[in-house]
């Protein structure tokens, strides 16, 4: 039975902003061809941006396996990102993901869901916060102590 994951949103858990200091914060701010950057990163197709994404912590105290971004952008632990290694559906890419102060928080990559697999799957037929796994990935994620998100049984 596959599963549907989603970053704790919780009082203690982390939330995190995209804080990109060349673009404003909202959108939409497009490349001269007509994408828009922040779907692009949602997407994880920055190689485009001629800048590496930032996000910075907003509340929170609890940095999960997933983060809290309050948009479709996805932000995943090293740990999460190692455990997915051999499944299809996926990418991550780096960030830069800085504390209240400014301080630089290690451990995270941007992470994207892409289409046409059943490992790692859409279950909203788009990006958004919320995606599917199958048995087999989240036996993985287990394994790798990477739970330290919400987690939901989906029907066949």
């Amino acid at each position: 039975m596959p599963y549907e994951l989603v970053a704790k949103s919780d009082g203690p858990s982390a939330w995190v902003l995209p804080a990109n200091p060349s673009l404003p914060k909202i959108g939409p701010f497009v490349l001269d061809d007509g994408r828009d950057f922040y779907r692009l990163i949602a997407d994880g197709d920055i190689a485009d941006l001629d800048f590496i994404p930032t996000f910075r912590h907003t509340q929170g105290s609890h940095f999960g396996d997933l983060l809290w971004t309050t948009c479709e952008m996805k932000l995943a632990s090293n740990r999460f990102i190692k455990a997915l290694s051999g499944f299809s559906g996926w990418r991550s890419f780096d960030i830069h993901l800085l504390g209240h102060e400014g301080e630089t928080i290690d451990g995270y990559k941007g992470f994207a869901v892409v289409d046409g697999s059943v490992d790692v799957f859409h279950t909203t037929g788009f990006q958004f916060w919320r995606f599917g796994v199958s048995d087999d990935v989240m036996v993985a994620l287990r394994a790798n102590s990477a739970d330290d998100l919400e987690i939901k049984k989906l029907r066949d």
